[in-house]
């Protein structure tokens, strides 16, 4: 069997096989390599940045739960402003009938961009719902305002202290007390004590859920599910996205590099099985020719099928050490040169790539000698 392999090594054809695979091999893992880097940095920002807000009639804790990058599920409030209390302003509106032009409903700004309004936080686009959570540190009627620490105003927001505000739930308004200013949040909610959240909630009808995913793709997923799922008024489900300022890379940006990226790989993901099934293919036919003489030596059908197997994926180790050799050096000096974080040995990518190409390997030796009789 080893003068067999010597034999198979020392061709010419082989070499250049190797040398092509090898290329092709290095291409491909480096691609994935910079995918995977890519969407390290859409979810790094995805998860900061991003909540999932799913509310219906239908409880989907566990829909949810069924998914690795779902890091926190909470349960929370969807109310809506009462706007007798002025604490906070309202932004001006008018609504025009699209085709005649005539303004159907108008609305003056009560704010004058001056204190925060009630717009702010409105996390709930549909009927115009606030986000309520629950704060254990709170008593029955006080209340939290978390803002977004991305807005200024020209007011002290420490101001509104001791203010009262009020929301509607089912018809019922409820008065709460200004406690406290939370003005470092990501997304603008109010906060209430357990007491009155428990009181309000078994007063609801609807299930509410502010869900964290650490995975972008993940979670268009999720909601591409539950859109499906879902056909009823009372139902929404919402991705809200933030985006802090002081990102290096807008999370808009990295969504279309990584999309860019991963559509170039289904093109080349194509092309490179390809050429490597065809190289293996013409192997195995130049093999085919010595099986006649290795039949005189008193091989069978099954011993020639076995060194067809073995030569391929002797071929191919080699090829994979190479592979990894050349693209772990490349990626440390691209991570050195350009200040990047490319994984050195993803296993994980490699594995994924090069498990086809040992179904090919498997396959094609079963064909060999096929066409002859026992």
């Amino acid at each position: 069997m080893m003068l067999l392999l010597k034999g198979f090594f020392r061709k010419k054809s082989t070499k250049l096989y190797i040398f092509i695979i090898v290329i092709l091999n290095v291409a491909i893992i480096s691609l994935m390599s910079f995918i995977n880097y890519y969407k390290g940095l859409l979810n790094e920002v995805f998860v900061n940045n991003t909540v999932l807000y799913v509310i219906g009639q239908n409880d989907y804790y566990k829909e949810f739960s069924k998914y690795d990058s779902v890091i926190n599920i909470e349960k929370i409030l969807v109310v809506k402003p009462d706007y007798t209390y002025d604490t906070l302003g309202r932004q001006g509106y008018v609504i025009q009938d699209g085709s005649t032009g005539i303004i159907i409903d108008s609305s003056p700004s009560t704010s004058n961009l001056i204190i925060p309004t009630w717009e702010e936080f409105i996390g709930i686009h549909k009927n115009n719902r606030i986000i309520v959570r629950k704060d254990d540190n709170l008593k029955e009627n006080e209340i939290t305002l978390s803002f977004n620490r991305q807005v200024t105003y020209d007011i002290l927001l420490s101001s509104l202290i001791n203010k009262k505000i009020g929301i509607i739930n089912n018809n019922i308004s409820y008065e709460f007390v200004i406690e406290n200013i939370i003005d470092n949040s990501k997304f603008s909610e109010m906060f209430i004590s357990s007491d009155m959240y428990d009181k309000i909630e078994k007063e609801n009808n609807i299930y509410a859920y502010k869900v964290t995913l650490d995975d972008y793709y993940d979670a268009q997923l999720l909601v591409g599910k539950l859109d499906e799922a879902e056909n009823n008024d009372d139902f929404y489900v919402s991705l809200n996205t933030v985006e802090d300022a002081n990102d290096q890379l807008s999370m808009s940006n990295l969504i279309e590099i990584t999309d860019t990226l991963i559509n170039i790989s289904y093109v080349i993901l194509v092309l490179f099985y390809s050429i490597i099934f065809i190289i293996l293919r013409n192997i195995v036919k130049d093999e085919n020719n010595k099986l006649t003489m290795l039949k005189f030596l008193g091989y069978n059908k099954i011993q020639n099928k076995l060194i067809i197997l073995i030569e391929l994926i002797a071929l191919m180790l080699i090829v994979l050490i190479v592979s990894i050799i050349i693209t772990s050096s490349l990626n440390i000096f691209l991570n050195n040169k350009f200040n990047l974080l490319l994984k050195i040995f993803d296993i994980l990518t490699i594995f994924k790539i090069e498990i086809i190409i040992f179904i090919f390997i498997f396959v094609l030796s079963i064909t060999v000698n096929k066409n002859e009789k026992a």
